[in-house]
């Protein structure tokens, strides 16, 4: 696999651990079970119900928990992360990134998301993702301009370019207040979609930017 280049980041760089083996879940399974059989087998036998009828509910109910119910929430809690809004589910290998920002382990979810853009170079999904989390949650706004620039080089589909760009804006607006930077954005709009209208909507907004940058110099 070819060896992508990406942007300087602040952040040393995480190993992810493995996710446990099919083993190693059911040892797991197997000591809360018999863990909880023992606790509710003493409680059963403080409350006169007896020791055996105790273990039984608590194996019972050791592994009810810890074969369905943990499950269960652990899929609801997940459903809770991913991102709202969106009408396609995240790209997979990325929700893992979502959960650990979504903790506040920055620089986990960074190391993440290039582990993820070093295995499929030629997917600009993580980059984006990487340049939110630089714009949306580090306050990091040349960083996240920096990203989302390497997400539209390495893209191949004309829709996300313009989405990308677009987003490359509003950093410039509405995060650095600076608008008048993004007029080589616009001006790449205008020329590489002539034919389309967000190509006519580029090329009346840098008409009106350009105007309203030789009022200020002139004033």
């Amino acid at each position: 696999m070819d060896i992508v280049e990406l942007p300087d980041r602040q952040y040393r760089p995480h190993r992810r651990s493995s996710p446990p083996t099919d083993a190693q879940d059911r040892v797991a399974r197997l000591l809360a079970t018999i863990l909880l059989a023992i606790i509710v087998g003493v409680w059963g036998l403080l409350a006169g119900f007896g020791l055996i009828t105790g273990v039984v509910i608590g194996g019972i109910t050791g592994y009810s928990v810890v074969r369905w119910i943990v499950p269960a929430a652990a899929r609801l809690v997940l459903r809770f992360l991913e991102p709202s809004g969106s009408s396609s589910p995240m790209p997979r290998g990325l929700s893992g990134a979502e959960a650990l920002a979504a903790r506040g382990q920055f620089d986990a979810a960074v190391a993440w998301y290039e582990d993820a853009l070093r295995e499929a170079p030629d997917d600009p999904t993580p980059a984006v993702h990487l340049a939110r989390l630089y714009r949306d949650q580090l306050g990091q706004y040349q960083e996240a301009i920096s990203w989302f620039r390497y997400a539209r080089r390495i893209g191949q589909a004309p829709a996300a370019e313009v989405t990308t760009t677009r987003e490359i804006m509003e950093v410039f607006d509405r995060k650095l207040n600076a608008p008048e930077r993004a007029i080589p954005e616009l001006a790449r709009l205008s020329d590489r979609f002539a034919a389309h209208a967000i190509g006519e909507w580029a090329r009346e907004e840098l008409r009106r930017r350009l105007e309203l940058r030789r009022q200020a110099i002139s004033e």
